[in-house]
């Protein structure tokens, strides 16, 4: 079905990306076909965000589908848990944001996000693994009153702050600069 989009039964038809990107899945005999990618979840999500930045930096062709992390059977196809984004390819649904980028930068190598040096390609997923674990899971306590309307208790509010400066400032220390190829890493005595 290269080349148009497949619709799982079920996923209700949502916005649409209004910029498209071509891309082709590598290793095909000779055939440079268009391979639809939909990308579902909603737009205040980080983890959404971080797969829609890829497929634009790479150039791949994709729609977007609203999706709130429903629950329902057509989304549990796609996503067990109902989480968002996941996407859906010529070849069936993947899931989970980091999967996705793998899968992103395989199937799709003209443009690599990654460094090729391994050693640079593992800092670059400490920095993520880092950002994604101390600083995005520890923010999200606060995401009801900064996202949504809800409240959040004054100590939640305070122990949020303590973590998040601690953490940020670890972060500072595992900043990492690629310069010709080499990782450079910036760290503060202590």
């Amino acid at each position: 079905m290269l080349g148009r989009e497949r619709t799982l039964p079920g996923l209700a038809a949502g916005r649409e990306a209004s910029r498209p990107h071509s891309g082709y899945i590598s290793g095909l005999p000779e055939t440079k076909d268009v391979v639809m990618i939909k990308l579902v979840g909603f737009a205040v999500s980080n983890y959404y965000n971080k797969v829609k930045l890829a497929l634009l930096e790479k150039g791949v062709e994709f729609t977007e589908e609203l999706n709130w992390a429903s629950k329902d059977e057509a989304t549990l196809a796609c996503s067990p848990l109902g989480k968002v984004p996941f996407v859906v390819t010529d070849q069936g649904p993947l899931c989970e944001s980091q999967v996705i980028l793998e899968y992103l930068e395989e199937a799709f190598p003209e443009k690599p996000l990654m460094p090729r040096d391994p050693y640079a390609r593992a800092k670059l997923r400490e920095l993520v693994t880092f950002m994604e674990m101390h600083l995005e899971l520890v923010a999200r306590r606060l995401y009801a009153q900064a996202f949504f309307g809800g409240t959040v208790a004054p100590e939640v509010i305070e122990s949020v702050r303590k973590e998040l400066t601690r953490n940020i400032a670890a972060f500072g220390r595992l900043f990492v600069a690629l310069r010709d190829g080499t990782v450079v890493c910036f760290a503060s005595s202590p």
